[in-house]
């Protein structure tokens, strides 16, 4: 076989996801950050372009033509914005495309694992054999995650460029209309031959004032937009660590792994036993089939069950309530009859991040209230981060 026919779309591969739950988180990051969710709106839509972190022609120097030095010095501290944003958009453009080129080796290392196992395996028949290509779909699915990832970091990287970039722009299109104003001013007083001169300084104070004012609220909406991005880059090291635990497992082999969590001690009939209290990642399984595991509940605090999610927003808040809300509610409710003592045990949602998105918040509020419409019997708490 000639070439690498693997390093291919990604369309074209089986599933590159099985079994790798966090998937599904990248691709909502991916997302948010594609459609600007995390953007204030106060800023609009991003530029087109990372070109307006670059050199750009200093609005003021209109001013010096007519020799009113005295205006210069009112609107000096509007320019220093722009200096302050200024960057390099080749070096963010070249930090982006070193992130797609890793996510497009890892993509390359996955496509190369499911072809040998294609090719070594294709023989092997029976149970040990099915086995072996379970594993292997779980490896390629981490390595096809992590590849995602990287591509999420070049995303947020030209993001976080971008965003600066259109508050570049935004400032400087301020400076100019406010200097083509002054530039009036300056006609008026040099006309006067300086009668005028105490109403154009009042005039232009003023006007400086009011579009100093704006720039700092173009400011304000940037620092808020980029806090956004804050927790989902700390969300998405914490699942490329996740993946990375997958992928050590099969580094290290199963036996004594460090980094495999124990489960909870199961009674005969397959129910946690022990005092729950002050327990974290508590493992439920299904007293009628062992092998299957209902839910693991994160904390089990001051009698109620908790369930910690650190998303701050999801590309679609429909999708993602329903799966990490109302179907992990759902699995607290069937995994409390198996322990003892915490049959009607509270159960809750608690947000970990503070900021979370207004739409997701107001999301996850409402499959909460229709949540406990349904379930009139069940305390259910919601706690967010503020």
């Amino acid at each position: 076989m000639s070439g690498n026919p693997l390093v291919a779309k990604r369309s074209d591969h089986v599933d590159p996801w099985a079994g790798i739950w966090i998937a599904e988180d990248i691709e909502s990051i991916c997302s948010g950050v594609k459609n600007g969710s995390w953007v204030d709106g106060s800023l609009g839509v991003l530029g087109a372009g990372l070109d307006g972190l670059a050199f750009v022609s200093d609005p003021v120097g209109v001013l010096l033509q007519y020799g009113v030095a005295w205006i210069i010095e009112h609107v000096k501290p509007l320019t220093e914005a722009l200096d302050w944003l200024a960057g390099d958009p080749a070096q963010i453009a070249a930090n982006a495309q070193t992130w797609r080129n890793i996510a497009q080796d890892l993509h390359e290392q996955a496509g190369n694992v499911a072809r040998d196992v294609r090719l070594d395996t294709a023989d092997w028949i029976g149970v040990a054999g099915d086995a072996y290509r379970t594993r292997s779909q779980q490896q390629q699915g981490a390595l096809n995650g992590l590849g995602r990832a990287a591509e999420a970091m070049a995303l947020v990287t030209e993001g976080a460029g971008l965003i600066i970039s259109t508050v570049r722009v935004l400032v400087r299109d301020a400076i100019a209309m406010c200097v083509s104003r002054l530039i009036v001013y300056a006609a008026e007083e040099a006309g006067s031959l300086g009668l005028a001169t105490p109403l154009v300084v009042e005039q232009v104070t003023m006007t400086v004032a009011a579009w100093a004012g704006r720039i700092s609220r173009y400011l304000k909406a940037l620092l808020a937009s980029l806090r956004r991005l804050l927790p989902i880059i700390r969300r998405l090291g914490e699942l490329i660590e996740e993946l990375k635990n997958i992928l050590r497992v099969f580094r290290d082999g199963d036996s004594g792994a460090p980094h495999e969590p124990e489960e909870p001690p199961k009674t005969p009939h397959g129910k946690t036993s022990g005092d729950l209290k002050g327990r974290k990642e508590v493992v439920v399984n299904d007293p009628a089939d062992p092998g299957r595991t209902i839910t693991d509940i994160d904390e089990v605090k001051d009698g109620v069950l908790w369930e910690d999610k650190s998303a701050v927003w999801a590309g679609d808040n429909a999708r993602w309530v329903d799966k990490q809300i109302v179907k992990k509610l759902d699995s607290y409710l069937e995994a409390r009859q198996h322990l003892p003592g915490y049959e009607n045990a509270p159960i809750g949602i608690r947000m970990t991040e503070p900021n979370v998105d207004s739409s997701l918040r107001s999301a996850i509020e409402a499959a909460i209230g229709q949540f406990r419409v349904d379930h009139p019997g069940v305390d259910v708490r919601l706690e967010f981060n503020e």
